[in-house]
């Protein structure tokens, strides 16, 4: 029965927002007064400029980042590279979008895209008059990597978790109005276009969740999982790894590489006249909110064995990726911190809002971490290492040095996984009636172990069967027996004619299929 209680939950929410703008507003007219009294205008200018775009933010857009409306609804975090403003006839003709958790990598100033037969490469952000780009001040901790942001950070401070000292602070800018291309797009040449990628995903915080429950049952170090939604994350894009030179006026930037000297005068992208323009040294950042699935370990020794478990960690978003059908793109992860100060991992959804994904993650546990031990196991690469076909993928390419196949097994195995682990000699398998099909329901999997326990003959899972190739999810091919799931009258019909008996998974009765078999 339908009840009114969601209304205070909403209440609550619309509430939360309500207090982070206002806390917003009054951390940036503090700041005005304090450039005011110091007499520094230019200052107080800009700062005003960023307050403006805070307040005239699109309503819709502010409540879809803050959870409280469905955000798939509305695609407010999607952000062009502008090339209207280019030389010829191709830039007006193109639409080039992206969600700004990829968008500063992939339109990062100095990269390249290739569109419309044209080679175009980003030249900078582009600036709205009398707006100004967010910035915010962020950290990380040297020994723990925990990550802190805010319009204002107590430079006194220590990290919270293991009292070490923090990087030195940092400057992001929020592109939130897009990005914009060199006037003057080139051919496509024969090597790849250019791209630099340095920067990771950061876990502000866990949100609301479920209480921690154990998990697994058994295994000698302790293991807590627990899912949540409204985590607070950041994407950090830092270019080569050393940030981007990015002028105040113009939005004009670039790359700040050790091995080639700074540009010494530059010009204002969309119009290409000379600007002398202040340059800051920023990195480029997106923050939204989203559903994660945290796991949390007891004993763990993160300076000691961070290579293990960022192995783990991609392994088992390989796993779920495949085992649970996810696009890769939808799901990400990083090592983080718990409420209670435990180092953690965390799977989040790339979609802001969420998508359900972790929480189908946290679901399907044991599934996805037979996979993932699957994938790492049977891997061409050397065990000391890993590539693109078990863990490494071009969002984790800082990390390709420290993840290997065989740090993930070694972790697996102490989690007490028992068989749902490969052995680490990576021998393959040998297949048997107790193993389960992996790409199968669970359904399936349940019926075929019925089944065995019934002494009937051993099948074939998952095959084509008939001169059609209908697929069917098991099957005695000598007795002309199948067992198909859902309903797809043709192939029924199609099977029947070819002289097979067929049995659907929701109506197989277990006696009746036994004494068809085992008295064939």
């Amino acid at each position: 029965m339908q009840t009114d209680a969601w209304v205070e939950r909403l209440c609550v929410q619309l509430a939360d927002a309500e207090s982070d703008i206002r806390t917003d507003i009054a951390t940036f007219d503090d700041l005005i007064q304090q450039a005011i009294d110091a007499k520094n205008l230019a200052l107080g200018s800009r700062l005003q400029k960023t307050l403006r775009t805070i307040r005239d933010r699109q309503l819709l857009g502010y409540l879809a980042n803050k959870n409280v409306l469905p955000k798939y609804g509305f695609p407010v975090d999607t952000v062009e590279l502008r090339t209207t403003h280019c030389e010829g006839t191709v830039g007006m003709q193109l639409e080039l979008s992206r969600d700004l958790g990829q968008a500063i990598y992939d339109y990062a100033p100095g990269n390249q895209v290739v569109a419309g037969g044209k080679l175009w490469t980003s030249r900078g952000l582009h600036k709205l008059p009398k707006r100004e780009l967010e910035t915010l001040q962020y950290r990380v901790c040297k020994e723990c990597n925990h990550f802190e942001s805010g319009h204002v950070l107590d430079p006194l401070s220590t990290c919270p978790n293991c009292a070490a000292e923090f990087d030195p602070t940092k400057i992001c800018v929020l592109p939130e109005f897009g990005f914009v291309a060199d006037r003057k797009p080139e051919d496509v040449k024969a090597e790849a276009p250019q791209r630099a990628w340095s920067g990771a995903s950061f876990v502000e915080t866990v949100g609301e969740g479920s209480d921690p429950v154990a998990w697994p049952p058994k295994g000698d170090m302790q293991v807590w999982a627990r899912s949540g939604t409204r985590a607070k994350l950041a994407v950090i894009g830092e270019g080569s790894g050393n940030g981007f030179r990015l002028c105040a006026w113009c939005g004009w930037a670039e790359p700040i590489r050790f091995d080639r000297a700074p540009s010494k005068t530059h010009t204002r992208p969309t119009t290409g006249s000379p600007c002398a323009g202040p340059l800051d040294q920023v990195n480029l950042a997106h923050r939204y909110e989203t559903d994660v699935a945290e796991f949390t370990f007891a004993d763990f020794h993160y300076t000691e064995s961070e290579s293990k478990w960022l192995s783990v960690l991609y392994a088992l978003l390989e796993g779920a990726s495949e085992a649970l059908e996810i696009s890769r793109d939808d799901i990400d992860g990083t090592l983080s911190w718990s409420a209670d100060h435990r180092r953690s991992i965390v799977l989040f959804d790339t979609v802001p809002a969420g998508a359900g994904a972790s929480k189908k993650i946290a679901a399907e546990l044991d599934r996805v971490l037979k996979f993932a031990a699957q994938r790492v196991a049977s891997c061409d690469c050397g065990v000391e290492t890993s590539c693109y076909g078990c863990l490494r993928s071009y969002r984790n390419a800082r990390f390709h040095d420290q993840l290997t196949r065989e740090g993930a097994l070694e972790v697996f195995q102490q989690l007490g996984l028992g068989d749902q682990v490969v052995d680490l000699t990576f021998d393959e398998a040998p297949e048997s009636w107790d193993d389960d099909p992996l790409y199968s329901s669970q359904a399936v999997r349940d019926l075929l172990a019925e089944l065995q326990k019934a002494g009937v003959p051993r099948p074939e899972v998952g095959i084509e069967a008939g001169p059609a190739y209908w697929m069917v999810d098991i099957v005695w091919p000598a007795e002309k027996v199948v067992v198909v799931e859902g309903v797809d009258d043709d192939r029924d019909t199609g099977l029947a004619a070819d002289g097979y008996r067929v049995v659907r998974v929701e109506e197989a009765d277990v006696d009746e299929l036994a004494a068809i078999l085992v008295g064939a």
